[in-house]
């Protein structure tokens, strides 16, 4: 017999099941709000189309063991160079 997650069960079981669903997205919206009321933490926004970084890749954000975070994170210092070359032959520099 196949497992099937519409089995029959009893109104405490649906009374715990939906305990045990519910309670982590209470709690994390919770601290999400938590930290913006109180502490003042400002809301994380997706950029709009034309703003800057709305056609950046998703980056994982942190900084690896040995690698130094500068004016450009932790970028690769070969790739760092070449912006650096372009801005300064562009002239916004």
């Amino acid at each position: 017999m196949a497992f099937s997650i519409f089995r029959k069960q009893s109104l405490e079981q649906k009374r715990i099941s939906t305990i045990i669903v519910t309670v982590p997205f209470l709690v994390a919206t919770s601290v999400i709000l938590y930290r913006r009321l109180f502490l003042g933490e400002e809301q994380k926004r997706m950029p709009r189309p034309g703003q800057p970084g709305a056609n950046m890749p998703m980056l994982s954000g942190g900084v690896g063991e040995g690698e130094k975070k500068g004016e450009f994170g932790a970028m690769p210092e070969e790739l760092q160079r070449r912006i650096r070359e372009e801005e300064k032959r562009s002239g916004r520099i």
